[in-house]
């Protein structure tokens, strides 16, 4: 039977972006026939029979699924696969590294040179920083070799608006010179899961307390990553705590910080688009939208409808402020 060379796991999607990968084998007879052996692809994906998996997930999911490829004789051969479809975190957005000592959800790490890991503890080596700025937990590079150790640390995708031009990143930063050695810290973004990095900054000097650094992200878009590429050469660390990413002038963002703690944000659990902290049914993106509070529970500005005078007729609210969404009213004959 022919042999399944596409290695597991795929290549991460995004939610609400195309997605596309095609499978490959070797041996076996000529033509290859690809179909799904067991479990489901992640909702909004489709495998052909080529062996193309594309589409575009509708879903934050983590799925495994068994590929069958079958040669022209009949005989077949399955391999196990787990795809990973990361949600886009809207603007504001914020992480405090408290997840027990774990790496964040949704944040990875890609090895550039060595495989030392970014850990998340409280400060740095031999107390350089002492602590965390808050909290009990920061990111934590940190290599006893002058041989370079590079290790990128990658958000979660970004949804930074249809309307932002202008987005700004801050961290707290800290990087203590130990004689004769100095780690390196370097930022890169990109905008799609196949493009290139690009550096859009670089701290390579003494840091030796926690420094605020704020700055302006380059080409804001509705799926944006952000890299902190450490380069621990001996010296006391890199360090970095509260990463928060937000679009000044933003009405969803204003609106966001104005309803909900940094402590809130960076968890994300209630004040995601989707998420519904009050419990009324309707969702936080929706409750933008018709100008509601939603820490209040209260239906009375959903939007209602009938017939008056022949005529089909649509009663909502609308949030001035929110000049960042577009309302369409919409109609079916069923």
């Amino acid at each position: 039977p022919p042999t399944i060379q596409t290695g597991s796991p795929l290549t991460p999607g995004v939610e609400g972006v195309a997605y596309s990968t095609n499978f490959t084998a070797s041996g076996g007879v000529l033509p290859y026939t690809w179909s799904i052996a067991s479990n489901a692809l992640p909702p909004g994906l489709t495998l052909t029979s080529a062996g193309a998996l594309t589409g575009t997930p509708t879903t934050a999911a983590s799925v495994y699924f068994r590929v069958r490829v079958a040669g022209g004789n009949g005989k077949a051969s399955t391999n196990l696969f787990s795809l990973t479809v990361q949600g886009r975190r809207p603007l504001p957005f914020a992480e405090t590294f408290e997840n027990g000592g774990a790496i964040p959800s949704g944040w990875s790490q890609d090895y550039v040179t060595n495989a030392t890991g970014w850990a998340f503890q409280s400060g740095g080596y031999n107390s350089h920083p002492t602590n965390a700025h808050g909290g009990t937990y920061n990111a934590y590079l940190f290599v006893k070799n002058r041989s370079p150790s590079v290790t990128r640390l990658v958000s979660p995708p970004l949804d930074c608006g249809a309307a932002t031009t202008n987005a700004v990143l801050s961290f707290w930063h800290c990087m203590p010179y130990w004689n004769p050695d100095q780690d390196e810290l370097r930022l890169y973004y990109k905008s799609s899961s196949t493009s290139s990095w690009t550096l859009f900054a670089a701290f390579t000097t003494n840091t030796a307390a926690w420094t605020l650094r704020t700055l302006a992200l380059p080409s804001p878009s509705r799926t944006y990553w952000i890299a902190f590429e450490g380069t621990a050469k001996y010296g006391y660390g890199v360090c970095l705590d509260d990463v928060s990413v937000i679009a000044p002038g933003s009405p969803h963002g204003a609106w966001t910080t104005n309803h909900f703690t940094f402590a809130e944000i960076a968890a994300g659990a209630v004040t995601g688009d989707r998420a519904d902290p009050d419990g009324d049914g309707i969702p936080n993106l929706l409750e933008y939208a018709l100008g509601l509070d939603p820490r209040v529970a209260d239906t009375n500005g959903v939007p209602t409808g009938g017939l008056l005078g022949g005529y089909l007729t649509l009663n909502y609210r609308q949030n001035k402020q929110a000049t960042d969404l577009v309302y369409l009213p919409q109609a079916c004959t069923n």
